[in-house]
């Protein structure tokens, strides 16, 4: 996987009201361990290929681009 931060976390000031904004870049297979993500929005885009997310709620869809 490759990332990188468009918005760090470490100057919200800056970017307010956005914490941070982060750009991931993955390859088949891949993805990310179980994380937790409380208190704020998540946005995803797939601009190529499709993306299967599964929640810890067992809620699943598939993603990608029209």
């Amino acid at each position: 996987m490759e990332n990188g931060m468009i918005l760090p976390p470490n100057k919200w000031e800056l970017h307010d009201p956005f914490l941070m904004c982060a750009e991931d870049w993955f390859k088949h297979p891949g993805g990310f361990d179980l994380h937790p993500h409380r208190g704020f929005e998540t946005v995803t885009i797939v601009f190529d290929g499709l993306l299967q997310h599964q929640d810890s709620k067992g809620n699943s869809s598939i993603i990608g681009p029209r």
